[in-house]
């Protein structure tokens, strides 16, 4: 996309959301874009992020947070 000048942002769990977004003028990669992974599981993903990031991937994992 940088040769149409449009930025990205990589897929982040702390920031993206299941599908594709925009902000700040960037397109934000979707998680449910990942190869091998549904739409569905990022939805849940996130809802269970809610408002605060994950602290660690091992938290995450475990269901902890910082």
């Amino acid at each position: 996309m940088d040769k149409l000048g449009i930025r990205t942002v990589a897929p982040c769990v702390n920031a993206s959301l299941a599908t594709f977004t925009v902000r700040d003028g960037a397109v934000v990669y979707a998680l449910g874009a990942l190869k091998n992974v549904g739409v569905e599981a990022m939805r849940l993903i996130v809802e269970a992020r809610g408002d605060r990031p994950f602290a660690t991937p091992l938290r995450t994992w475990r269901g902890g947070w910082s």
